[in-house]
């Protein structure tokens, strides 16, 4: 296979393409679930945030399995037929999830629909991840590759939340005109990048089976602290990031009075991201992917403790300039940690001819669904049990619940991320 720098500008553009609808179903899961279920449907906040939790939980058998899976198929591509797998999926899970059936909806619902979700999701994202492992063998092509693609996801989520912008400005500003916006577009991406990624990114072709070693060869890359560093690294970024994105838009409601402009606020965020991109792989081609990927976390922390001044300022200038504040930092994370983790994977295999790609972004991914399980099963739980209620008006005890919860959770989270990061290179520097 040919590495990143010898690929057409056709060929990166059709792989990333597929990042567009991707991770624009996690973040708008996230950002219109639990309202939407809660607030407009009249599922107790608490049963939505332990349903999308058990749904991680059940993850733990499925993502290896899913990995290993990939690994050990005998498609002649490696890739490719993954995607189609997913799409059928995909198409109900969604429909089912932002177009909700009424007469339907209970905790069974929702959990069969976020379920779907999440198989469809997680046997695209390891295939499409590993993909790029396979046609960017240097770890800085790579690095470079997985930004390009970060970037794509921006592109993907500005879309998401552009199209729920303009569904508020023509139909209106409820909850149920945000989620059929959002699940219409996502939808329509899926099925259109499906086709363009298949048709133009080239993938790997299988010219004999390989051995079907036994997963106790793989222990010495799946236990090293490179490996383990970054999925811990992971964890702690999307408990961080979850944290803040399952209250935003109740934050935005009642500590801002902008509910009914939370999509706007959402396209701002992700202006932002995509233009934050553009610094943060300026920043790895000086310093590498780990040291940046420190600085961002310690930026991201900070940006979410200044949501105190924000929030005390009020106005809806004030929002936009916190939506942008944290949208720099956004795309930062996700890209360097799995650049980092494709790079490991890649030098592993070379060493020892064994195939492992699969896997190991099976076990990132899986790391990455605890991270933002936990953040929804316990942060809703518990600004729940401290009194938040998403049906009452705002008070000041409901805006410090709101602004407690969703600053301390994400900085004290991100904060850690850095501190394992930059102990890794005390003990020994294995994280890359």
């Amino acid at each position: 296979m040919k590495p990143e720098s010898k690929l057409s500008g056709v060929a990166i553009t059709a792989y990333c393409a597929y990042a567009v609808p991707l991770t624009a179903v996690t973040v708008a899961t996230l950002s219109f679930v639990p309202p939407l279920y809660s607030k407009e449907l009249g599922l107790p906040l608490a049963t939505v945030g332990f349903i999308l939790f058990a749904v991680r939980l059940i993850d733990i058998i499925l993502d290896p399995l899913i990995g290993l899976a990939i690994d050990r198929s005998h498609f002649k591509q490696q890739h490719k037929p993954w995607i189609w797998i997913a799409l059928p999926v995909f198409l109900v899970a969604i429909s089912l999830l932002f177009f909700p059936v009424k007469s339907l909806v209970g905790g069974p619902y929702l959990f069969i629909a976020a379920m779907l979700t999440s198989a469809a999701y997680t046997t695209a994202l390891i295939a499409h991840q590993a993909w790029a492992a396979a046609i960017a063998t240097e770890p800085r092509s790579l690095s470079k590759l997985f930004g390009w693609r970060e970037i794509a996801v921006i592109l993907g989520i500005f879309g998401t939340f552009g199209a729920t912008a303009v569904a508020e400005q023509i139909v209106g500003p409820g909850l149920a005109v945000k989620a059929a916006a959002a699940g219409g577009f996502i939808l329509v991406a899926m099925v259109g990048s499906t086709l363009i990624t298949s048709l133009f990114a080239p993938d790997e072709r299988r010219t004999q089976r390989h051995s079907h070693e036994p997963l106790s060869k793989h222990r010495d890359f799946m236990l090293s602290r490179g490996f383990v560093g970054v999925c811990l690294a992971i964890l702690l970024l999307n408990l961080g990031w979850v944290s803040a994105s399952v209250l935003g838009f109740f934050v935005a409601e009642q500590a801002f009075g902008m509910g009914g402009r939370y999509a706007l606020g959402q396209v701002v965020f992700f202006l932002a991201g995509g233009l934050g991109m553009v610094l943060w792989m300026r920043l790895a081609a000086w310093l590498g992917d780990k040291t940046t990927l420190i600085v961002a976390s310690l930026y991201t922390a900070a940006a979410f403790v200044l949501l105190l001044l924000w929030a005390r300022i009020g106005t809806p200038g004030a929002y936009f300039a916190y939506m942008a504040s944290v949208g720099i930092a956004f795309g930062s994370g996700p890209y360097l940690v799995r650049s980092l983790v494709g790079a490991q994977a890649n030098a592993y295999e070379a060493a020892t001819g064994r195939r492992v790609r699969g896997m190991a972004f099976s076990v990132v991914t899986l790391f990455d669904k605890v991270g933002t399980g936990a953040a929804a099963g316990v942060v809703l739980p518990l600004v729940a049990w401290l009194g938040f209620n998403p049906m009452a008006q705002a008070t000041p005890h409901s805006i410090n619940i709101l602004l407690g919860v969703g600053i301390i959770m994400p900085a004290l989270s991100l904060c850690l991320m850095a501190f394992t990061l930059r102990l890794g290179s005390k003990v020994g520097g294995t994280f890359t």
